[in-house]
């Protein structure tokens, strides 16, 4: 309950426009030691290490990727942004699903 509600935070914070880009060291930082905290949850001290490199991969992968769209398509960064946080949000329920209890 309470990682669905950080993360519910997280979804509603992150759209906010004072709110530091991801890649800036601090939310970078966090991104990274809550995917390790998660993953630590979920899969143990294996998961702990995936979730910490899975963060800090897709964090710049989704920050590049829908930059580039932004620019090509000349659309508004928004639709982008819901659209990756169905797909994170999918991901994330994939990946606890296939841990063992």
């Amino acid at each position: 309950t309470a990682l669905n509600a950080a993360a519910a935070g997280e979804l509603i914070a992150d759209k906010l426009r004072f709110t530091p880009a991801r890649t800036d060291e601090l939310p970078y930082l966090g991104r990274v030691l809550g995917g390790f905290v998660c993953g630590g949850i979920a899969g143990g001290p294996g998961g702990a290490l995936a979730g910490a490199a899975t963060s800090a991969l897709v964090t710049e992968l989704a920050f590049r990727t829908r930059r580039a769209l932004t620019r090509r398509l000349h659309i508004p960064d928004l639709p982008l942004a819901l659209i990756e946080d169905a797909i994170a949000y999918g991901a994330a329920n994939r990946a606890v699903a296939s841990c063992p209890a």
